[in-house]
């Protein structure tokens, strides 16, 4: 709990708070933005597919079983882009300004001193990531979670 008194009070500490789950929602989006393209790609390709061989079928007849495939394709194609498209947003709405990180710092010692232990676990579940303990040199290290301090915002703000 100190060290999250302590950030609260660095301005350095708050900006670098605010840049790392940025960073982190930035590689993301890119990722996103990658697949999205490479599954566009995919589904053009699978609609020339489908097209080609329905022309195909209604000369001969022969083609239904790997129509049928195609069009699992395509429906799978259609699935996860939509998936993709709604990840996509839940990036872009995942916003951090250091003003509401300062604020949500400042506040930390007298909203967590009115809370109750179930509520001080909830809190920190929110906040972070993964602690991790190195038992031979007898050191901690918090990994924060990227969208926890907005979270706490919110919080704080309701």
């Amino acid at each position: 709990m100190e060290r999250i008194r302590e950030i609260g009070k660095d301005p350095e500490l708050v900006a670098e708070v605010v840049c790392q789950p940025r960073m982190q929602v930035d590689g993301h989006r890119v990722t996103l933005d990658v697949e999205q393209r490479q599954l566009e790609k995919d589904l053009r390709r699978e609609r020339a597919s489908l097209r080609r061989l329905a022309g195909e079928q209604s000369r001969n007849g022969n083609a239904s079983a790997r129509l049928a495939a195609v069009r699992e394709r395509v429906d799978a194609v259609v699935r996860r882009l939509a998936a993709v498209a709604q990840d996509l947003d839940a990036v872009n709405g995942q916003s951090i300004e250091e003003r509401h990180v300062a604020t949500a710092l400042s506040a930390f010692d007298s909203m967590w001193g009115a809370l109750i232990p179930t509520e001080r676990a909830r809190i920190l579940g929110l906040l972070t990531e993964r602690i991790t303990y190195d038992g031979r040199t007898q050191t901690l290290e918090l990994t924060l979670r990227s969208s926890g301090i907005g979270n706490l915002h919110e919080i704080q703000t309701v």
